[in-house]
């Protein structure tokens, strides 16, 4: 992947976009490879294949603390919609809460109550179970690894230098835009106006782009138009509209 665990160093090519002022797109597909391959069935291999592979490029970028390195370099994703993208950001909240090198401390093998595990062993579990648990099997790890598989720093976050859940917002929230369809109805998840993952008020917290929300030939000023619907209709909740940055904002 370009953003992380890479042969390759991609760092000059942001440092070039930068220099430029060209924000990196990404309009890749994950059809016809691992679990899109149906020989038989479009829709099957087509739902959801540019979402899965947007998905990956900017979870790659965000943990290989690309945006933490260039903070004014932008990153869009096209036609793949918005709704991955609020998952996205929810799950590395969530998982930074629960495995941030503080937190993940509570699951340092050597912090194991083996007495108590012994104990749970004998009275839920077989006897061949119990007496594994009794010798230490698969409790030691070997000298090198102590259990972490030779990893030498554990914060999975450490190069994006992440000290609160802010931190995720300011390196996720600016910096990636989002190419979604006009009759994506997904795309109200990211103008949603329930709390954010993060705590903070309602607000639109991701960026999208959009292509011709406004039907063809619809008149805003004619007594057919939405808001004369509106006018009749005041109990329906009204969506707020899309505001998209203009282009030269997601350049740079």
């Amino acid at each position: 992947m370009i953003g992380i665990d890479s042969d390759h160093d991609y760092d000059p090519v942001w440092e070039k976009c930068r220099e430029l002022k060209i924000a990196p797109s990404f309009h890749n597909g994950a059809r016809s490879i691992l679990l899109r391959n149906s020989p038989s069935n479009f829709c099957y291999n087509h739902i959801g294949h540019f979402a899965s592979a947007g998905h990956a490029v900017c979870k790659a970028l965000f943990f290989g603390g690309v945006t933490r390195r260039f903070p004014d370099l932008n990153f869009a994703f096209l036609e793949g919609g918005v709704g991955w993208a609020c998952m996205l950001y929810a799950d590395l909240i969530g998982h930074w809460e629960k495995r941030n090198r503080q937190a993940i401390e509570s699951t340092n093998p050597s912090n194991l109550d083996r007495a108590a595990l012994l104990q749970y062993t004998q009275k839920y579990g077989l006897p061949a179970m119990a007496d594994a648990v009794r010798r230490g099997d698969g409790l030691e790890g070997d000298s090198n690894s102590t259990l972490t598989g030779g990893i030498e720093d554990l914060d999975d976050y450490f190069r994006c230098k992440i000290a609160g859940k802010q931190d995720i917002r300011e390196l996720f929230v600016p910096r990636f835009y989002f190419g979604c369809e006009a009759d994506d109805p997904v795309n109200a998840m990211g103008i949603q106006q329930g709390r954010e993952p993060d705590g903070r008020a309602p607000q639109r917290h991701l960026q999208l782009g959009h292509r011709a929300f406004r039907r063809a030939g619809h008149d805003r000023r004619g007594p057919r138009g939405l808001r004369a619907r509106r006018a009749r209709a005041p109990q329906r909740r009204r969506l707020p509209r899309l505001h998209v940055r203009q282009r030269r904002a997601l350049l740079g």
